[in-house]
């Protein structure tokens, strides 16, 4: 074995063990193929690899203990108001609550020290964490520092708490700030009817500065403030000062209430529902759009589950009603049944859901991974699987072998031989380890960093809540599904793909960096009687969030057409 070899497997090792060092290894592997692959003896280099990775896949296995673990802290750390963050003893943030994204613009991988805060006395909060995750620390010791906003006289405080992450030294870090929300603010001054004056004093003092420290940064004297105070304080009922810090931080966490309330009524043309099933089993089911409308069958994956607001308008002005079924161990749906095929369960879930909605058969939307998936159950239910439609979806393994993607952690998968099972195993495990640590909206920045709009698009709050909420659902059960999931996503499924039998479109983006438009028509040429492809110009792979009201009409007029338009529509294209 060579030392590149040898190298190698330690970064994969240390990759299964330390998420952060996955884009590392991901790019040493892609180097070590190549120079394998350049040479005349490669199956031998490549057999070498393969029994020392034999050897040490139990140390990046990832496990559903692990990935359950991971979710959890993320729920735990998004109960709390204030932007949270858990930082490894090096520095590393290898957790964070969804305030941060409100409030900083810092991810997952990225250190505690990016955080714009300065500490008084030039202390580190790097330092500072290094510190509290030593052994000298007992876990639960707190300790407490004031800082200022970088850039701006905005004081904070930090409460840095020692924790664990694993079996590894971590801490807590806390930013607890009393600072008004713009919409806080405007709420307070529309309600009681405050002058802007008197607003912005209510504001720093609500921040913690002093009637004269106001007076001034105000410019104004110390007299004028004082009866600017003692205004505000009348307006609002506040016969003292600490009455009127009570009702105005009172607001500003009602405004965090109606806030999330405004988030569930931004979907009205969403309805969650869980279907009882034999033996008490619960079936996770999800509708958008017209419920009068024209059914569509939608099979979630780790990247897509529900959509953003914009998406679920459109799919009600077109008349469709997407119908999300969460497969078993995903979501809320429980587990099959002990000796029950999931496949199998899934098929038989869905059969129960359409049977409950008076469909008798419908076309199945999958998104991203979800095309095995979608063969799969129109070979199952034949019946009851009137078509497939396909949105940014991936070809089967083979056209990927032939064609790579631009996605570094996925291509990493697709350099391995199907014989060389270890391998597969080790890079497979170590990749969803880290998107589970990491988070979809990370992940996914790196996967698509080959084309801008791709990023931007994911980068956006309303889809970046979704992202999150696909991963956690997929994972909710640990890692068993999404695993085998992924596995068979590499695999030649032809087989199934002529099993299935129904008619197939295809809606792709031509700039789609994960899953390159070329291997798509490749597909499409050895299928020409099966299959359509539909190409939208300028799109990517996130062609549905982008090009919402042009894939939507598309979906629609496939779904309800005669064959023979179809194939008129994708002619004109």
């Amino acid at each position: 074995m060579t030392n590149s070899d040898s190298t190698l497997l330690s970064m994969l090792g240390r990759a299964g063990k330390d998420p952060h060092s996955h884009h590392e290894w991901v790019c040493g592997w892609r180097k070590v193929y190549d120079e394998l692959s350049e040479i005349p003896d490669a199956s031998l280099g490549f057999s070498e690899i393969e029994n020392a990775a034999i050897g040490s896949i139990s140390n990046v296995q990832v496990s559903d203990t692990h990935a359950h673990l991971s979710c959890e802290v993320r729920r735990m750390l998004n109960t709390f108001k204030h932007p949270t963050f858990l930082v490894e003893s090096d520095g590393h943030i290898s957790a964070q609550n969804a305030m941060v994204g409100v409030t900083y613009d810092l991810n997952i991988g990225d250190r505690i020290s990016d955080l714009p805060v300065t500490l008084k006395l030039s202390e580190s909060v790097e330092d500072i964490v290094k510190q509290v995750t030593s052994s000298r620390f007992s876990k639960g010791d707190a300790v407490f520092k004031q800082a200022l906003s970088r850039g701006s006289t905005h004081e904070l405080t930090l409460a840095i708490i020692k924790s664990k992450q694993g079996e590894r030294a971590a801490a807590l870090v806390f930013i607890i700030s009393s600072q008004f929300s713009v919409k806080a603010a405007k709420l307070v001054q529309n309600n009681y009817k405050l002058t802007t004056a008197e607003c912005q004093i209510l504001i720093s003092f609500v921040e913690g500065y002093s009637l004269k420290e106001i007076a001034d940064v105000r410019a104004r004297s110390y007299a004028t403030v004082r009866t600017q105070f003692n205004s505000l304080m009348t307006k609002m009922g506040a016969h003292n000062q600490a009455a009127l810090l009570r009702t105005a931080l009172s607001l500003s966490d009602f405004n965090t209430e109606v806030e999330k309330l405004s988030t569930v009524l931004a979907h009205p043309f969403r309805r969650a529902a869980n279907i009882m099933r034999e033996g008490g089993r619960m079936v996770d089911v999800c509708f958008c759009g017209d419920p009068a409308g024209t059914p569509l069958l939608h099979i979630p994956t780790a990247a897509a589950n529900r959509f953003n607001s914009n998406v679920e308008e459109a799919l009600f002005k077109s008349g469709l009603y997407l119908i999300t079924v969460c497969p078993p161990a995903h979501g809320l749906t429980d587990p099959q049944p002990s000796g029950v095929d999931r496949r199998q369960c899934k098929a038989e879930d869905i059969e129960a859901v359409l049977d409950m909605l008076n469909i008798d058969n419908c076309p199945v939307m999958v998104t991203s991974a979800g095309t095995y998936g979608a063969f799969d159950l129109a070979a199952s239910l034949p019946e009851r699987i009137s078509q497939i439609l396909l949105v940014a979806a991936s070809p089967p393994g083979t056209y990927w072998s032939q064609y790579g993607t631009g996605a570094p952690w996925v291509d990493a998968i697709f350099r391995v031989d199907e014989k060389f099972t270890a391998v597969r195993r080790i890079v497979g495990a170590a990749n969803l380890k880290a998107l589970v640590t990491v988070g979809s909206k990370q992940y996914h920045k790196i996967q698509l960093a080959g084309n801008s709009k791709d990023v931007e698009t994911v980068m956006k709050p309303e889809n970046v809540v979704e992202l999150e909420y696909a991963l956690e659902s997929a994972t909710s059960f640990g890692m068993g599904s999404i695993l085998e999931d992924i596995r068979v996503l590499f695999t030649d499924y032809s087989e199934k793909i002529s099993s299935s039998g129904c008619k197939v479109s295809i809606i792709h983006g031509e700039k789609d960096p994960m899953f390159p438009v070329e291997a798509m028509r490749s597909f499409q040429a050895d299928y020409p009687d099966r299959v359509d492809l539909v190409e939208i110009q300028d799109a990517g792979f996130t062609v549905l969030l982008s090009h919402t009201e042009e894939v939507v009409k598309l979906l629609s007029v496939i779904a309800t057409a005669p064959t023979a338009d179809r194939r008129a529509l994708s002619a004109d294209r």
